[in-house]
């Protein structure tokens, strides 16, 4: 593996560590959020549409980026949000909501993407591009590689500290765990119900605008595909510990890599990155159903 792959794997890594530690909170929370690949493509559309517009009003490149970061994960929030809702008042799964909105989604994005909101030149199917100083400086060039590993790392560690050692991640694991207990306990079901699935969305809208922001340079049509789903097989793989999510990230997107590397050099076919992330999900799932039947 070349420097210019090495540094895309560990670009990679950071943008599924970010998802993955929005999961570590709907899972914690015995919730699991399936919608998580049409929040980053929301993400990233939403940040793409907002560093355009208020890079036309003459806007401070910094207050760009920090509104363009909180319209992204605005956008996944709302998402996540409403599959909350659907929870707390109609007792609707969000396992099966977060599908649904997520199988809406994605094709209303395309949709704008291939009409109002795409770029004037060529032929690619996606948002004007950013302007260089809205850019997330490369430090591995040629590669992807940005300040987005660093941000990941951080989201990580905050998340741990947040979930493991105060009092909302105390209360967070107890309702996971015993929800009828909780809610006789006084805990409020609103609240549980929505917020830690909320930030779960949040984070994969964040993880859409770094994706914008450092890696594409702009919102084009797809550029989510796998993201969502490998970022929640990462987040079971590490039992949703976010210190765990670290090295998980890492070993998965080097996995991926090296698949997409030996497809792009006409060694394999181009389906073995996706052959890999379905064993992945086997694999957790054949692991989880042995713990549970040990368990019973």
């Amino acid at each position: 593996m070349n420097l210019y792959f090495f540094g895309n794997m560990i670009n990679y890594a950071s943008l599924v560590m970010i998802a993955a530690c929005a999961n570590c909170f709907s899972l914690k929370n015995s919730q699991m959020n399936l919608g998580g690949e049409a929040q980053i493509y929301a993400g990233g559309f939403a940040a793409s549409v907002a560093c355009t517009f208020f890079w036309s009003k003459g806007v401070s490149p910094a207050l760009i980026l920090l509104a363009a970061a909180f319209f992204a994960g605005f956008a996944g929030f709302i998402s996540a949000f409403l599959s909350g809702l659907f929870k707390y008042f109609k007792n609707v799964p969000e396992l099966l909501t977060s599908f649904l909105f997520s199988a809406g989604t994605i094709p209303l994005i395309d949709g704008l993407i291939a009409g109002k909101f795409r770029i004037k030149e060529g032929n690619l199917l996606a948002t004007e591009f950013l302007a260089e100083n809205l850019r997330l400086k490369k430090l591995l060039p040629p590669s992807c590689f940005n300040v987005t590993f660093f941000w990941g790392i951080f989201f990580c560690l905050a998340a741990a500290f947040l979930i493991f050692r105060t009092n909302f991640g105390r209360r967070l694991e107890i309702y996971g765990k015993a929800r009828e207990f909780s809610i006789s306990s006084g805990f409020s079901r609103f609240f549980w119900e929505t917020v830690p699935f909320s930030i779960s969305g949040f984070f994969h809208g964040l993880t859409g605008f770094f994706a914008t922001a450092g890696t594409y340079y702009t919102c084009h049509s797809g550029f989510y595909a796998g993201m969502g789903w490998n970022a929640l097989s990462i987040c079971l793989i590490a039992k949703s510990n976010p210190i765990i999510v670290i090295p998980v990230s890492l070993a998965y997107s080097l996995l991926y890599s090296l698949g997409t590397q030996s497809s792009l050099a006409g060694t394999t076919g181009f389906d073995l990155p996706s052959l890999i992330q379905g064993a992945a999900l086997i694999s957790i799932a054949v692991i989880y159903r042995t713990s549970a039947e040990k368990n019973s």
